[in-house]
């Protein structure tokens, strides 16, 4: 793998990073704004990177903004909003095909960045407020996308139980927010908080492309220098997630044939590459105790996998099953957790584990945007990683660095998804 990356700070809360690969043909340019979760502003802070991400002052319409994109080879402006721990990522993204392959050396990239300054810094805004009919799309498109959640009952599982598994916490509000905000919530209101948060955020930009182009981020300085008030808040940590006193059990009634069950055990071990091997062997792999115990061999579960957030120290394992056999598949998967407790797994499930994970980490650099995740999550989290020296690292974990990372597992909660109209 051949590639440079270089980060600079541009202004005080703003860095611009360079990622150069020569094997790409195209490139992708994506600022990052991120703040800390709250859920008096996270609908209006989503709403505003849509808005912004849809046209702009100098392209008012979303068809003439599209049609200039068009225009520059099908190039692409996205935005979209995500969270991390207890932090709320907005993202403003551009992929467009490099200078070298225009015709009559036309520059794709000045005219990309000009697109993208412009929806930061001069949005389509008239008296304080955003566009309405712009704002109202948006809006549409949020408040759709939450009703549409319940379509996909085991993600809609996962986001309800989120909500009690980190109740008091950032992490607990949904990436976007929620419904009561989102539709009290009206153009000037969002266009205010997004002043705000130009003001306030933290901001990573990143290029990634087949050379250097060094004026990107000076274009960028200049632009956020501009801002009259600028006070970047203190950089988000996100902290682990408190365990409770006792595990909660809850449950929610809705329209499934198919129950859904999600338990959340949460870990005091530091190590988490320790932990990532740990869950792999549990329930991330096709390997796992979890696949092959309770889902093949008992058949208690139509699907049963686990998943770990290294900020929250917090394993999430997601199942579908029947409603008579809840109990069942319960004390079925907290019994592959006693296993691995027990050191009931062998050295080549350790080895398997590392192998499917660090497989993983070859596809970084296959695109653009695997570059940025990497190296974004690296911000993040506060560690200077390096693609090999994760290897090394998943490398050196033993079986007995796994039972150690097992046995800080404690049970949290229990969300149960259950039809209605049925009990068990």
């Amino acid at each position: 793998m051949s590639f440079t990356h270089t980060r600079q700070e541009l202004l005080k809360g703003i860095y611009f990073n360079t990622i150069v690969d020569t094997k790409f043909k195209s490139n992708e340019i994506a600022i990052k704004m991120f703040t800390k979760l709250d859920v008096n502003t996270a609908s209006l802070n989503s709403l505003a990177i849509s808005t912004i991400g849809s046209a702009n002052n100098t392209y008012r319409t979303i068809a003439t903004f599209n049609k200039r994109l068009g225009e520059l080879y099908g190039s692409s402006i996205v935005s979209d909003v995500s969270k991390m721990g207890d932090t709320q990522i907005l993202t403003l993204a551009s992929r467009f095909i490099d200078d070298r392959f225009t015709f009559n050396g036309e520059s794709i990239t000045d005219s990309i960045v000009d697109m993208l300054i412009d929806c930061i810094f001069n949005p389509y805004v008239k008296d304080g407020a955003f566009n309405e009919e712009l704002f109202n799309i948006s809006k549409k498109e949020l408040l759709d996308a939450i009703e549409g959640e319940i379509n996909n009952k085991r993600a809609y599982a996962i986001i309800q139980s989120k909500k009690a598994i980190y109740r008091g916490e950032p992490a607990c509000i949904p990436s976007y927010g929620d419904k009561e905000h989102a539709i009290k919530s009206t153009a000037k209101e969002c266009y205010q908080a997004f002043i705000k948060l130009l003001a306030s955020c933290n901001i990573e930009i990143f290029y990634v492309g087949c050379e250097e182009k060094s004026n990107i981020g000076e274009r960028f300085k200049t632009s956020f220098a501009s801002l009259k008030e600028r006070n970047p808040e203190e950089f988000p940590i996100t902290q682990a997630s408190v365990i409770k006193s006792s595990v909660e059990e809850l449950s929610e009634c809705v329209e499934v044939n198919q129950a859904k069950m999600v338990l959340a055990l949460k870990t005091t071990h530091d190590n988490k590459y320790n932990n990532a091997i740990m869950n792999t062997i549990l329930g991330l792999s096709p390997f796992s105790k979890l696949f092959s115990n309770v889902r093949e061999k008992l058949s208690l579960c139509y699907y049963c996998q686990s998943s770990y957030d290294s900020l929250k120290k917090t394993i999430f394992i997601d199942s579908g099953v029947e409603l008579e056999n809840i109990e069942k598949a319960k004390e079925s998967i907290l019994q592959q957790v006693t296993d691995i407790q027990n050191g009931n797994f062998s050295n080549e499930d350790v080895q398997n584990a590392i192998a499917y994970l660090t497989n993983a980490l070859k596809s970084i650099g296959d695109t653009q945007s695997s570059y940025i995740s990497w190296y974004f999550n690296n911000i993040l989290i506060g560690e200077d990683r390096s693609i090999d020296g994760e290897y090394e690292k998943y490398r050196l974990v033993t079986k007995d660095d796994v039972i150690l990372s097992a046995k800080t597992l404690t049970l949290d909660t229990i969300f149960v998804l259950k039809p209605i109209g049925k009990e068990v």
